[in-house]
C-alpha cells in the first residue's frame, strides 16, 4: 500500500489508498496467494480508516487497460470503475514555445529547502486539490528520493505569495544514472491566477528546463475527465501514450 492521503475533518473528502497486488505469474496457486494479500490489504485500510480524523475511506488502484487479469481480479471483490487516467509524453526534441507571463510576477526555480518554503507549497497545493492533500512529511519523503537530486519546481509567485507552480523530476530509467526521460506533474494555478495564461507559461518554461538538462521526453498523468487540462496539454506539444483504469473500493460511511 502506497503513502496515504487522509483527508481533513470537514473537508467532505474520502481517505485515499493507493494499493496494488503482484502475483508471480509463475506462481501455481496465485489465486490463494492473491486472495490473502486482498484480505491483508483490506485489514491494513480499515485499521488506518478507523485511526484516521474522517471515518471514509476508499482503496484506489489503477491499472493499463491491457491489464485485464488484474482489472477482472479487482472487480470480481467490488471495486467498481470510477473516471480514467491517460499517461502523456511531450518529445523534447521538438520545439518548445514559452509564453510570456503576466506582468508582476517572479518565477525561479524552486527547490523547497527550509521548512518554511515547504509549508507553504503545501498549503498552496492543498488550495488547487483539497480532494489529495498532501504534507510536509510526504512532501520531505519524495525530496529524499533520486528522482528529485537534480528536480525542481518552476514556481510563479506575486509578492509573497505562490501563484503557480509546476515539479519537475526525473523519471526512474532501466540503465543507472539514465536520465533521458522526467516528469512534469503537480502542475496548479492558484484560483485568482486563471484564465491569464499562466499554467502554458509554466509549463513552457518546465519543458525547456528538462530539456537543457539533457531530457529527450517528459512524461505526466491526467484525469481523462480533465478536458481543460487535457486540452492544455495537447497544445503544449504532449500526446496520449497509454491509458489507465481506475478502481475504487469504499470502506466506511
Amino acid at each position: 500500500m502506497r503513502y496515504p492521503i487522509l483527508a481533513e475533518a470537514g473537508s467532505g473528502y474520502p481517505n485515499v489508498l493507493w494499493a496494488d497486488i503482484k502475483v508471480d505469474p509463475d506462481f501455481r496457486d496465485k489465486i490463494p496467494l492473491r486472495d490473502l494479500l486482498f484480505d491483508s490489504m483490506v485489514a491494513r485500510a480499515m485499521e488506518i480508516d478507523n485511526s484516521a480524523p474522517v471515518k471514509n475511506t476508499k482503496i484506489c488502484c489503477n491499472y493499463l487497460t491491457t491489464e485485464t487479469e488484474s482489472i477482472d481480479y479487482f472487480l470480481s471483490k467490488g471495486f467498481k470503475p470510477t473516471d480514467g487516467i491517460y499517461n502523456m509524453a511531450r518529445d523534447l526534441t521538438k520545439p518548445v514555445t514559452e509564453a510570456v507571463a503576466p506582468e508582476g510576477l517572479e518565477i525561479i526555480e524552486w527547490r523547497m529547502e527550509t521548512e518554511g518554503e515547504k509549508a507553504r507549497y503545501i498549503e498552496a497545493f492543498n488550495t488547487v486539490f483539497p480532494e489529495k492533500p498532501w504534507s510536509v512529511e510526504g512532501l520531505d519523503y519524495f525530496m529524499q528520493s533520486d528522482m528529485w537530486a537534480c528536480g525542481t519546481a518552476i514556481t510563479a509567485f506575486s509578492g509573497g505569495d505562490i501563484a503557480s507552480s509546476i515539479m519537475l523530476y526525473w523519471a526512474p530509467g532501466p540503465k543507472e544514472g539514465e536520465r533521458n526521460a522526467a516528469c512534469t506533474e503537480n502542475i496548479f494555478v492558484m484560483p485568482q491566477w486563471r484564465r491569464k495564461g499562466l499554467g502554458s507559461c509554466l509549463i513552457g518554461k518546465g519543458l525547456s528546463y528538462l530539456a537543457r538538462h539533457g531530457a529527450k521526453t517528459a512524461f505526466l498523468e491526467v484525469r481523462a475527465n480533465n478536458i481543460k487540462a487535457l486540452d492544455i496539454y495537447k497544445r503544449m506539444g504532449y500526446e496520449i501514450i497509454k491509458e489507465q483504469k481506475v478502481l475504487e473500493y469504499s470502506i466506511g460511511n
